[in-house]
């Protein structure tokens, strides 16, 4: 009887154990390296309408993540380290974090440059 209360407490433990584990890997923030092929030409976020298209628009790059075929826009200033200027078509090798808890009012990816891995001027 004694060793099957030692057996029984000694799974209870390890099952919290590995439980714990399991827990505290979805509480962080993951990273992944990705490619984004940047389009030469912005596109702007507006409001909705009856709001005019110009009124409040924030300028945004057209980016395809290599490997998808969508097309994603991301506010210009949000690639951390990048600059952009118009007319130029790019490649960047972006270090892109998801953040768990993101803020409320804020982004749930944060996105850092690494690499310029190409820069061509559009005709």
């Amino acid at each position: 009887m004694k060793k099957k209360l030692q057996k029984y407490c000694l799974l209870f433990l390890i099952s919290i154990f590995f439980t714990g584990l399991i827990s505290c890997k979805k509480d962080a923030d993951t990273s992944r390296i990705a490619i984004f092929n940047v389009a030469p030409t912005l596109a702007y976020s507006g409001p909705p309408p009856p709001a005019s298209p110009t009124e409040g628009a924030l300028p945004m790059l057209k980016v395809i993540e290599k490997g998808t075929t969508d097309t994603v826009l991301i506010y210009k200033e949000r690639i951390a380290g990048f600059t952009y200027k118009e007319g130029y078509k790019y490649s960047l090798k972006v270090q892109v974090t998801h953040l768990v808890s993101p803020p409320a009012d804020g982004h749930s990816e944060n996105y850092q440059l690494i690499d310029i891995l190409s820069k061509e001027k559009s005709n």
